[in-house]
């Protein structure tokens, strides 16, 4: 196999064919515009045409520039265990870098019209750090030629990707393909309807003047709808999913086709669902999940959707992913804790079936029930809770494997979530006070591929259950090598809420001072100053019970004062820290992003939230960092840990490069804003200076293994990323970057749908760029 294999689009369907659409496009657009303007100003009708026929030409003339720059930028580099992708348009630069290892999916799109013409297609490349496709190969000659190729690099790069043993093949069900087809075809005329509904009666009379174009019209537009729902249905009819040992296969598409394959390695858990009609009709929607959230592939309408669940879960509970696994660097650094880490060591053997605790979970409606009989109007809705608890309670199942963790709900539609293992990245064991009388707690699992997480409600604390079912994730007795407690105090307390702070004594003192005008303001300092001791009282209790210990392999925190959370994820898990120094303080937050995300309900909407928790008033922040960072990488021992503490200041390494953003590009987007917003132009001046300070006290870092990003003005933050965390790096220019020769620097990891990182505005990115390739 060559060290390096360059390809370039097809020069014809990149560029050509694309202008031949927008041209069309924009002829008919300014088509209708010319004869608008005609009937409305009356305008000589050459002097029309000729307007017409400028702006067609000015429009076309840049339609062609932008493109034929877009192809002299994209070139596409397969190396040994990477692929690099160049873009850019006439006032950008782009060039993204993907480990081979990281790969989660390959699509083939062949395009009718275009693979027709041209002989093209598309090859579309996920990854495991985000939620959009990594790399485009647009418009290539000979695609599956490309294709095959990919999948060769693969092999090269752990991949199994034999498709030698065949365990499933399925298609989905005819009747569940009418169901798509019919719900797409008559949504899209009641979208209609309620359009022209909306309209008014005003417009519909307006339209019976005109009642044979008006017809023709609805007449063309159920006609390419119903042609619309033809093709989908030959599309639908088309899909082929094969599970082989070590892929996963699926064909599909009438005139445009599609080819994917999905490495069993990369997979992250499956989750089986079925509506009130699709159970009806033995209907199943089978869901793969990859690392990384938006990395998720449906497959529709399975009558076999059990069955196939089955197979899935069997082949990614035995599988070993290959994200991150890269070839490590070594530190020189003066300790016997460089020796690299072997993994922890993990007992499956432990499997138990968990129900919801009966009387725990109507606990809370057994203490509304008397408030709702006095309060009878509420107690219509106590009853539906009772109802629905009862429902939750004798639907729901927890099943604990050897190989993965499972939570069923069936009762009228079926939903069947469940997480391998090894694809689980943090484990939160919570309690409260009712927990403690019933001897019960809720577990909760954050997987690194699904946005929801498996929680464990209300189960019971039989005899060894946390011990057993953590030893399944390598979180075992091992030797507690560092604590760190969190050391609250009321003077760090002002400095970490410094801005809240000052503004209550704002509002105290003025309430002093105009209370001779209304005695009642008063009141209000006596409110503050009592709402200062309670919480004061509080944070005090509640830190006094937070700290977090570091074992060989994993980390441990635990808070709460009445609600209890116990946190426990493995070193391995652990994408990056932050550090959040307090002003004037030596005090500060830890906070540790695990991999993964998952949705929080936050008022009606939906949130994707990474996973993470946080450490708070930790004393000596300036070195924790540092610390920290040589435990995840080194994995020493107590006496190694406490011999580092001691001696922090020979660790703290010499930046292999540093970069400072450039102010200009941020001050001139400013200026060009108030300019436009010209009463903005009253703060400016605050504006310039706060952009400055900003820039000048923000930089970032590449060390010998790891890279770091540090700001802020008031509170110093510290993000640290090491290089085997890192899923794939970019870099760009805009047309601010162009103008004032500077770049940026994207940085995503594992598990994140958002960059990690994103450095902007270097002045010597492309050397920052080619450096933290050369490490990562």
């Amino acid at each position: 196999m060559a060290d390096k294999v360059e390809v370039k689009p097809n020069k014809t369907a990149f560029v050509f064919y694309p202008f031949l659409i927008s041209i069309l496009i924009w002829a008919f657009i300014l088509g209708i515009v010319s004869v608008v303007v005609f009937f409305i100003f009356k305008l000589n009708p050459v002097l029309n045409f000729s307007l017409f026929f400028i702006f067609f030409i000015l429009i076309a003339l840049l339609i062609y520039w932008s493109l034929s720059v877009q192809y002299s930028k994209e070139k596409y580099t397969f190396f040994h265990d990477k692929i690099v992708r160049n873009s850019g348009g006439i006032l950008s630069e782009n060039e993204t870098e993907l480990i081979i290892r990281n790969i989660t999916h390959v699509n083939l799109k062949l395009p009718w019209i275009e693979n027709s013409l041209f002989g093209i297609g598309h090859i579309l490349v996920d990854s495991a750090g985000s939620s959009a496709i990594e790399i485009n190969l647009r418009s290539v000659d000979q695609p599956e030629k490309i294709y095959h190729y990919v999948e060769k690099i693969m092999k090269t790069n752990g991949f199994k990707l034999t498709q030698s043993k065949l365990i499933e093949k399925e298609k989905p069900s005819s009747l569940g393909v009418f169901f798509e087809v019919a719900q797409g075809f008559f949504g899209s005329i009641f979208g209609l309807v309620m359009f022209v509904l909306y309209a008014g009666g005003s417009t519909i009379a307006y339209l019976q003047d005109y009642i044979i174009p008006v017809m023709i019209v609805i007449f063309m537009g159920l006609l390419l709808l119903f042609m619309r729902s033809i093709f989908m249905w030959l599309d639908l009819e088309r899909r082929v999913y094969s599970i082989y040992e070590d892929t996963i296969t699926y064909s599909e598409g009438f005139l445009n086709k599609n080819y994917s394959f999905i490495p069993i390695e990369n997979l992250s858990d499956s989750n089986l669902t079925q509506t009130l009609i699709d159970k009806i009709f033995g209907l199943y929607d089978v869901k793969v999940s990859c690392p990384g959230s938006g990395q998720e592939i449906i497959f529709k309408n399975m009558v076999n959707g059990p069955t196939m669940e089955k197979n899935l879960d069997n082949l990614i509970s035995k599988s070993v992913s290959l994200i991150g696994k890269k070839a490590e660097k070594s530190i020189k650094h003066n300790t016997k804790a460089d020796t690299q880490p072997t993994g922890p060591t993990v007992d499956t053997s432990f499997t138990a079936s968990l129900k919801m605790d009966t009387t725990r979970s109507l606990f809370p409606l057994l203490v509304a029930l008397p408030f709702s009989l006095v309060l009878f109007i509420f107690l219509p809705i106590w009853i539906i809770g009772l109802i629905g608890v009862l429902i939750r309670v004798n639907s729901t199942k927890y099943e604990i494997k050897n190989r993965s963790v499972e939570e069923r709900f069936s009762f009228l539609n079926t939903k069947n979530t469940e997480f391998s293992n090894e694809k689980i990245m943090g484990v939160i064991i919570k309690e409260n006070f009712v927990d403690k009388w019933f001897n019960t707690c809720s577990i909760v699992f954050w997987s690194i591929g699904s946005s929801s997480n498996i929680v464990f409600r209300n189960i019971k604390k039989e005899s060894d259950l946390q011990k057993n079912l953590l030893l399944k994730f390598g979180v075992s007795d091992q030797e507690q090598i560092k604590e760190m407690k969190s050391e609250f105090s009321i003077l760090e307390m002002i400095k970490y809420n410094i801005v809240a702070m000052i503004l209550l004594c704002a509002v105290g003192a003025a309430a002093l001072l105009t209370s001779f005008i209304t005695p009642l303001l008063l009141l209000v300092p006596v409110v503050l100053i009592a709402y200062g001791l309670i919480f004061t009282i509080y944070k005090y209790l509640y830190y006094k019970k937070s700290h977090m210990k570091f074992f060989k392999e994993y980390v441990y925190f635990q808070r709460g004062l009445i609600f209890m959370e116990y946190y426990y994820s493995l070193y391995n898990n652990i994408k990056d820290i932050r550090t959040l120094r307090y002003p004037l303080s030596d005090h500060g937050n830890i906070t540790f992003n695990v991999a993964g995300e998952h949705m929080e309900t936050q008022g009606k909407n939906q949130i994707l939230m990474s996973n993470k928790f946080t450490i708070e008033y930790v004393s000596g922040i300036r070195s924790k960092d540092e610390l920290i960072d040589m435990i995840f990488y080194s994995r020493p021992d107590a006496s190694q840990v406490s011999h580092i503490e001691e001696n922090i200041n020979q660790y703290m390494q010499k930046p292999v490069l540093t970069a400072r953003p450039a102010v200009a590009n941020l001050l001139s987007a400013a200026t060009l804003i108030c300019i436009v917003i010209f009463p903005l132009l009253v703060i400016y001046p605050f504006i310039a200076v706060y952009i400055i300070w900003k820039q000048k006290v923000t930089s970032y870092h590449i060390e010998s293994y790891r890279v770091l990003q540090k700001s802020g003005i008031i509170y110093r933050s510290q993000l640290s990323i090491l290089f085997k965390k890192i899923d794939h790096i970019n870099s760009n220019q805009g047309m601010f970057n162009k103008l004032f020769r500077n770049g940026n620097i994207i940085i995503n990891t594992a598990g994140s749908s958002l960059a990690e990182l994103v450095a902007s505005d270097l002045p010597n990115y492309q050397q920052f760029y080619e450096t933290l390739k050369e490490k990562y």
